[in-house]
């Protein structure tokens, strides 16, 4: 599964002790935890099963003014697509409806590309 953060904005950046974002793979512990995220930018998550949580952090008036969403993505690992699929460039397949749907579905955003979400492409 993809984990693309669309938008994300944390109330005091930089500062992980009063907000951040954690992502784990199938539970819940320091050992599954794919990434954390505190500063200014994210980076997108590419998880070997179909479970993922996502555990936001944060105090005071970080609580309401952090801003941020994510889209996941069910994802099949193959180097050649199907005619129902889109390939992301990177050994993996997504579903074709999911191309130029104004949505980051792949890992490195290729879904989105000017270049393929012009009329007749």
């Amino acid at each position: 599964m993809y984990v693309n953060f669309q938008k994300y904005e944390l109330k005091q950046p930089n500062n992980c002790d009063v907000n951040f974002i954690d992502v784990y793979e199938e539970t819940l512990s320091d050992d599954t935890r794919m990434a954390q995220f505190c500063g200014t930018a994210t980076e997108p998550q590419k998880s070997d099963g179909n479970l993922v949580y996502v555990r936001y952090f944060a105090v005071g008036d970080a609580i309401r003014d952090g801003k941020f969403e994510i889209v996941y993505t069910a994802f099949r690992e193959s180097d050649k697509c199907i005619p129902t699929e889109f390939s992301c460039d990177d050994g993996t397949c997504i579903d074709k409806s999911l191309k130029c749907n104004k949505m980051y579905n792949c890992k490195y955003r290729y879904d989105e590309d000017p270049a393929l979400c012009t009329p007749g492409n």
